[in-house]
This record gives C-alpha cells, sequence and structure tokens, in this order.
C-alpha cells in the first residue's frame, strides 16, 4: 500500500531531527532515515500493528521504533501517516481535538 504522509507528521519529523541534531548532527539524519524506512515499511503489513485502544473510535493503529510512536491508519488503499512522537508524550491529548 502506498503510504502518505500528513503534514503534521512531517513537522514531527522535522522536530525530532532538530532536537537530536543539538547534539549529534549525523545521527540525526541517520535516525530520521531510519524512521521514514519504518513509516514506509507499513505499507508492507499494515494490520500487523495493534490499533491503539485509546483511539479505536479513530481507527489509529501504532508502529513502536526505539522511543518513538508512528501513529497510522488505513485508508481506502493507502497509509496515512498521521503523528511520528516520543513514546512518553500523552498522545491522546494530542488527538482529542
Amino acid at each position: 500500500m502506498k503510504v502518505i504522509f500528513a503534514k503534521q507528521a512531517e513537522n514531527d519529523l522535522e522536530q525530532i531531527a532538530d532536537f537530536i541534531a543539538q547534539d549529534n548532527p549525523q545521527r540525526a539524519l541517520s535516525f530520521i532515515l531510519e524512521l521514514e524506512q519504518k513509516c514506509l515499511s507499513i505499507g508492507g503489513m499494515p494490520k500487523a500493528f495493534p490499533i491503539v485502544p485509546e483511539l479505536i473510535e479513530l481507527g489509529i493503529r501504532r508502529r513502536v521504533y526505539q522511543n518513538y510512536s508512528i501513529f497510522f491508519c488505513i485508508t481506502s488503499g493507502h497509509i496515512f501517516i498521521v503523528r511520528v512522537l516520543n513514546s512518553v508524550m500523552n498522545y491522546t491529548a494530542l488527538f482529542e481535538s
């Protein structure tokens, strides 16, 4: 399935890169490439990742990679990456609005 990034997910990736780059600019680039690859690979088996119980009404699924959660939904033959967040964040509040 084709993977599409929401604008907010793209912004999330930029913020993650900026944060990591404060300490290690080279690692920031390589980590973002890894994270993007994990996002793209969801297209191969999207249902392998569980629906988030707190977000079941939105059909949001989550894939975890290191300390980050990739939130996505399956829509008419596409994977829509909604957000990419640090796993310790209170993500449910971000989806309430």
